[in-house]
């Protein structure tokens, strides 16, 4: 009898060992097949996006209920808020060659690219960021970083002949981070023309973006009637530059991670849901409809820090600011007066 069960039990491991063994060769043919139809590498990538996700603001705290976008936030928001403003960047060829469909899939919904400087620079990557943007859906704009020491209208007119809008594009938008060592009046007065030149060209409203500190020290309030962006890093919420009672677009940070871009990149807020980000862009003089055409916008949690009302700021009751030199005068809606380093939108 006790012969008998030592055989028993030596046949149950036998058993035991096979089993295992079968195991073993079923889950590494299941890794292999995997691998080649997929499903391992969705796994994966799904770690990568957690890992390279959107950052939030400085300031931000997590609670409330778990809400993940295509694309998981690495951090947890509070669920109320999620929704409420549309995540977006700015870029440059310091970027390098961008991914857009990754980028798309990050969960950002719009972005502006860098076309020129001064009166002869292009940005190398413009004519590629420009075409993929566009192709990945992700709704698009472009910029032009300002240098006051040359002609405005020159400036405006070398962005023009480089950017064609389409109308749902986003409006363009002026870059002003330098003096250019020069005066405030003089600062004012390249401003205006350039603003002026663009909109009356495109017939659609630019974008001021700018350092709030560096505004209020050389410029004036006089250009509240223009959307404008914030330059404004590691705060709960941006400071307005004096002449606006909301900002439109925000820069909260220039070290942020996006999938589809290697290193750093400025990471920027919408102040709106995607209707307004839509409502927005035919404000400002494109077509809401076609904007409305593009993809829907991923579920991409935005900041815990309360934003103002996210509607578009009021239209100037005149057309575009005039451009001569402005008085010493109190300005008016339609002019202004008013140089340092900003944060740069590269």
């Amino acid at each position: 009898m006790a012969l008998y069960f030592s055989i028993q039990k030596k046949q149950l491991v036998a058993i035991i060992v096979v089993a295992a063994l079968l195991l073993a060769v079923i889950f590494a043919g299941g890794i292999v097949i995997g691998a080649n139809t997929g499903w391992l590498k969705l796994g994966a990538d799904s770690l990568l996006a957690r890992k390279d996700s959107i950052a939030l603001p400085a300031g931000g705290t997590a609670g409330g209920s778990t809400t993940f976008g295509p694309a998981p936030m690495s951090r947890v928001v509070d669920s109320t808020v999620a929704g409420t403003m549309m995540a977006g960047i700015d870029i440059s060829h310091f970027d390098g060659v961008i991914k857009w469909s990754a980028v798309r899939r990050a969960g950002i919904v719009w972005a502006y690219a860098k076309a020129t400087e001064g009166t002869e620079d292009i940005d190398p990557q413009f004519d590629f960021n420009w075409t993929a943007m566009a192709e990945a859906g992700v709704i698009r704009g472009a910029y032009h970083f300002f240098d006051p020491a040359i002609d405005a209208t020159a400036q405006a007119e070398h962005f023009l002949s480089i950017v064609q809008l389409d109308s749902g594009d986003l409006p363009p938008m002026l870059d002003l981070e330098t003096t250019g060592g020069m005066s405030n009046a003089e600062l004012v007065s390249g401003v205006t023309a350039w603003l002026a030149t663009v909109q009356k060209a495109t017939g659609r409203r630019p974008v001021i973006y700018v350092d709030p500190s560096f505004w209020n020290e050389h410029m004036a309030a006089g250009f509240g009637g223009y959307p404008v962006w914030v330059a404004d890093w590691e705060v709960k919420s941006p400071h307005l530059p004096n002449g606006w009672s909301r900002w439109t677009f925000w820069q909260y940070s220039d070290k942020g991670s996006v999938s589809g871009i290697k290193g750093n990149v400025d990471l920027d807020w919408f102040n709106g849901t995607f209707a307004d980000l839509k409502t927005f862009i035919g404000w400002s003089g494109g077509s809401a409809a076609l904007a409305a055409a593009l993809p829907p916008a991923p579920a991409v949690a935005p900041p815990v820090a309360a934003a103002p009302v996210a509607t578009p700021p009021a239209a100037p009751t005149a057309a575009a600011p005039v451009q001569t030199p402005p008085s010493t005068d109190m300005p008016t809606a339609d002019s202004a007066q008013g140089t340092g380093t900003a944060p740069s939108a590269k």
